[in-house]
Parts: structure tokens; sequence; C-alpha cells
């Protein structure tokens, strides 16, 4: 028995995003990038991005140069694609199946068998149109969860290797200098609703804070995935429970 709201948060994110369709994307992106002509960059490729939420606050021009340093990749169902704590450049985004994101809170994973003793708690099921790596590709950090297939699932893999220090540089800038709009739309989500673009902008954001900036990466994770905002008049008394 699944209790409702469990059932359609998960719902929702297996329905999230508008159907891809990946032959299409998997035949330009096994061509050179020389071979792609302007208009296959953008009715297919950029179309297909237009639903990550990450990717759509760059600059246009700055997606059209990273479509040069994608690739295209099928994973079968239970593979792992990132690991937690493992460093990496890599960006991912679904364009078909779903993916299952685990933290694992522990040091070290405890003894047994099955996803939870072996990767933690299931935090998060991405669907169609969601992605996951930003913290790594954009800021070359470890992966704060671990990717495990759900369902047979295509991705798109952006390498940020691939990609010039000028472009990485406007990448980096967007996201540590994010509109006011943006960072009101994370703090109006629920904590559950909230993925790795948000929590590498909270984490971004509290590191500006004198005190949290030292208390080490992996708290300011935890405090990223459970950080609100409150907002008041002159006399409001934070903190007051009624």
């Amino acid at each position: 028995e699944i209790p409702a709201a469990a059932f359609r948060s998960i719902m929702w994110d297996l329905c999230d995003g508008l159907p891809v369709p990946t032959d299409p994307i998997a035949d330009l992106l096994s061509r050179d990038p020389a071979d792609r002509s302007r208009e296959e960059v953008e009715g297919v490729l950029l179309e297909s991005l237009a639903s990550s939420d990450f990717l759509e606050q760059l600059p246009v021009d700055v997606r059209v140069q990273i479509t040069e340093a994608m690739t295209f990749r099928r994973f079968p169902t239970s593979a792992v694609i990132s690991h937690q704590g493992k460093e990496g450049g890599l960006f991912y985004l679904v364009v078909a199946g779903s993916v299952a994101l685990h933290r694992l809170v522990l040091a070290k994973p405890s003894s047994g068998a099955g996803l939870v003793e072996e990767h933690g708690r299931c935090t998060r099921v991405l669907g169609v149109g969601d992605s996951f790596g930003e913290l790594a590709f954009v800021q070359g950090r470890a992966h704060p969860t671990t990717a495990v297939v759900r369902t047979e699932c295509e991705v798109i893999v952006i390498d940020a290797a691939k990609i010039s220090a000028a472009t990485r540089r406007r990448i980096a800038a967007a996201v540590e200098n994010p509109r006011p709009e943006v960072m009101d739309s994370v703090f109006e989500k629920a904590l559950e609703d909230r993925n790795e673009k948000d929590i590498m902008l909270l984490v971004n954001y509290l590191e500006k804070n004198p005190f949290l900036a030292n208390i080490g990466y992996a708290r300011l994770l935890d405090c990223a995935s459970s950080v609100t905002r409150q907002t008041g008049g002159p006399k409001t008394r934070f903190g007051d429970k009624g």
C-alpha cells in the first residue's frame, strides 16, 4: 500500500516532460558535430532539451555550443550510471525510461543486499525531461546521489571536458548568479520536488554565508535539501510556533 501523496509524487516524476522521439537524436549524435546542420541542431537537439530547467536558464548560443559535447547512451534496468561521492564532469538528460536517485547517509554502505542497503534511500525518481549530474558538470563536485536505472532508459550525456573554457565560465556564471525569479521558484517547491539543479543553486546560495561556507560540502548538501525561506514584516518573530 502506497500513501496517496507518495504515489502522486512518483507518477508526476515519471510522467513529467513531453515524450521525446529518440531515434532522430541518436542518429544526429552519432555524427561528427561538423556534419550537423544548424537546422538539425535547433530542430532536434534544442527542442529535446527544452524540458530541462537547468539548460533552459542558459543563453541560446551556449546551448548550441554544448550540443557539440553531447553523446547518446542507452542503459539497461538496474545499471548504475553514476556513483555518490565520485567526481565527474558529465551531465545526463533522460529522454526515455526512468532513473532513481539514491542517497546514502552513512559513511559506508551497511551490510546486506538490495538497493537501499547498497546505495541508500531513493530520494527521487526521474522521468523524461529530468536531468542529473549538474553539480559534477558545472563545478566538478562529487555526485550527491547514486543514479540507478529503474526502467531501461536512454539519456543524452554532455561532457564538460569537451566544452571550451570560455563556455564553461558562462555556464558557471549563469548558475552562480541566478536571476531572483529562479531562486524564488526553487524556494516555492516542496522539499521532495527539488531536483539536483535546485540543490546546486541552493549550495551556491548557502556558501555565500560565512558560517555555512565552513561546514563542508557534505553538510551543505544536507542543508540544501532541507532549507526553506521565511518572509515577514518588521515585527515578525521567526521561530515562533504559535
